[in-house]
């Protein structure tokens, strides 16, 4: 049996999410994501990762300057030996044809383990 996966795993796990989109480049996102991973946002579901690889390059594709995106106030609500969840405040900001903008919103993420390694299964983001 796995060790039960920590609170610091998560915490490290989430940061390296963060730090993976940030690159903006999904064969850097991809390795943290299960094979059957759910997006929830506000403009719908996507499942797979085809369909997170859409999700992420079209958001991507958008003309920001500046962008950033982060997370605060990180819970873990639990933890054992193949899962973890974690809720969150996220934060985007940069400036767009509009000008500056920062978007705050709430975050679920489901992590498990998947063949020895964590991986994102679902995150809903919600405003």
């Amino acid at each position: 049996m796995a060790d039960e996966i920590g609170e610091q795993q998560v915490l490290e796990f989430l940061q390296r999410f963060e730090r993976a989109q940030g690159t903006e480049d999904f064969d850097a996102v991809r390795p943290l994501l299960h094979p059957d991973v759910l997006f929830r946002f506000n403009d719908g579901d996507y499942r797979g990762l085809e369909a997170a690889r859409g999700a992420f390059e079209s958001t991507w594709a958008l003309d920001v300057d500046d962008e950033r995106y982060y997370l605060t106030d990180v819970e873990v609500l639990h933890v054992d030996s193949n899962s973890a969840t974690a809720t969150f405040r996220f934060h985007w900001s940069g400036s767009g044809d509009n000008g500056p903008f920062h978007i705050v919103g709430r975050g679920t993420s489901v992590i498990v383990r998947h063949d020895g390694r964590l991986k994102l299964l679902v995150e809903h983001l919600s405003r």
